[in-house]
């Protein structure tokens, strides 16, 4: 059973022309990077293998990994590794140059003009066109647990301030938070980095002591140092 209203968009023409030229664990892990994707309002997201096997049902590596090729051999998606533990998945969404029932949504400058979207015929479809510009010019923002969005500068400043552990445990409970009163109502909040700097100030959490860096001549007289025989 499929429940109302909360939906991902998927274009059109993939429905009707591309799905059947891909095989049935590509379409799968295509919808998996969809949702993950444009139904978070963004366009590209960091997902783990463990994640693109819960939601699309694939248990082995080798055959998730063969769907995953197959999109990106056919240009329907783009990976690229951000780390040791995942990689950063882009949807290859263009932007036809033929286009004219939005020429205010597209400019010289688009930093996306290798990414197309396909014929929009509905007022609700060139909305969620002008969502993927202004989502394609904003920092990328890596999802923590399953609702916190934070860019890599904002999460490494969490940790660098107040410790992996304290950073981690704010995270944590704006997961909750947002886990508990719905991810509609917690839209509010437009930076969870802000949101968890708020919680840490109202808490009294204090900064870290910056580790103060040796002098040239304090390294010289520490390796030189001696302790005396009692």
């Amino acid at each position: 059973m499929i429940t109302l209203p909360n939906h991902t968009q998927v274009s059109n023409e993939f429905i009707d022309k591309g799905m059947s030229q891909l095989k049935g664990n590509a379409v799968k892990v295509l919808l998996a990077v969809y949702r993950k994707t444009i139904g978070w309002h963004k366009l590209s997201d960091k997902i783990a293998y463990s994640q693109l096997q819960k939601m699309t049902g694939i248990k082995h590596n080798v055959t998730l990994k063969s769907a995953i090729d197959e999109l990106i051999e056919k240009e329907y998606i783009t990976r690229e590794k951000v780390d040791d533990y995942g990689y950063r998945y882009d949807l290859n969404i263009l932007v036809s140059k033929t286009d004219t029932s939005s020429p205010d949504l597209i400019s010289e400058n688009d930093t996306r003009k290798d990414k197309l979207i396909s014929e929009i015929d509905t007022t609700k479809e060139k909305n969620i066109k002008k969502e993927y510009k202004e989502s394609a010019i904003l920092p990328f923002k890596n999802k923590y647990l399953d609702f916190v969005l934070l860019t890599e500068k904002e999460h490494t400043k969490l940790t660098t301030d107040y410790g992996e552990k304290t950073a981690l445990d704010f995270i944590e409970r704006l997961n909750d938070y947002v886990a508990q009163i719905g991810t509609k109502r917690a839209a509010k909040y437009k930076s969870h980095y802000h949101t968890i700097k708020n919680w840490m100030r109202r808490d009294g959490v204090q900064k870290k002591e910056p580790v103060k860096k040796m002098t040239a001549e304090q390294k010289t007289a520490a390796r030189h140092f001696t302790p005396r025989e009692e």
